[in-house]
């Protein structure tokens, strides 16, 4: 996992603001199926005061979806990965889901 600093993008949501001390952005994981789940919970063990994960975009973050198997059902194994971190953990995890 590659971690950087505020971007472009959070600088033109925050202006002339400072970002949160706490925030961090994670801009590179292996899918969850994939050893994203474990990259993502050996962060958490490093960073025990976080209380909110985002993942943006899902879509990315699922893995590839088996053939002939409905959206809902290749949504579900990796939601219940996101699922198991948030109920371990105790923290919210957000997943974005884009349908355009």
């Amino acid at each position: 996992m590659r971690t950087r600093s505020v971007g472009k993008s959070w600088r033109k949501l925050l202006g002339s603001q400072q970002a949160p001390a706490g925030l961090t952005l994670v801009t590179e994981c292996p899918p969850l199926p994939q050893d994203g789940t474990e990259a993502i919970a050996q962060w958490l063990d490093r960073n025990p005061d976080t209380r909110m994960v985002v993942i943006d975009v899902f879509a990315k973050m699922r893995g590839q979806a088996p053939q002939g198997v409905s959206a809902y059902n290749a949504d579900d194994v990796p939601v219940g990965y996101a699922k198991r971190l948030a109920d371990h953990y105790g923290i919210a995890v957000v997943l974005v889901h884009h349908v355009r």
